[in-house]
């Protein structure tokens, strides 16, 4: 492949709250710069790639580890705007959440 070619990998992620999403990639120190209706997406001054339209577009020579850990801190986002909205005490235990609720 010529060194001029650049690929793309697309991953669906359905969120209902971008404002969690926003919080995710802040928690994973990635930078956001909104485009209209696309954010662009950078870590440390290299571009990521891009999400709009439900779908995140990362660059060829980003790891595919990454949609993966953004995955996972939107998916904390939601339990600790649950657990706030609800009532209850979220802490973290190494890769576990624990939720807990007093009566």
């Amino acid at each position: 492949m010529p060194c001029w070619t650049e690929r793309v990998a697309t991953v669906e992620l359905l969120v209902a709250d971008r404002a969690l999403l926003r919080a995710a990639l802040t928690a994973a120190k990635i930078e956001v710069r909104e485009r209209g209706n696309q954010w662009e997406l950078s870590r440390a001054g290299q571009t990521l790639g891009t999400y709009g339209n439900d779908s995140l577009q990362l660059r060829s020579g980003v790891s595919t580890d990454l949609a993966n850990e953004i995955k996972r801190e939107y998916s904390k986002q939601v339990v600790l705007s649950a657990g706030k909205r609800f009532g209850w005490t979220v802490t973290q235990q190494a890769d576990q959440m624990l939720i807990q609720r007093r009566f």
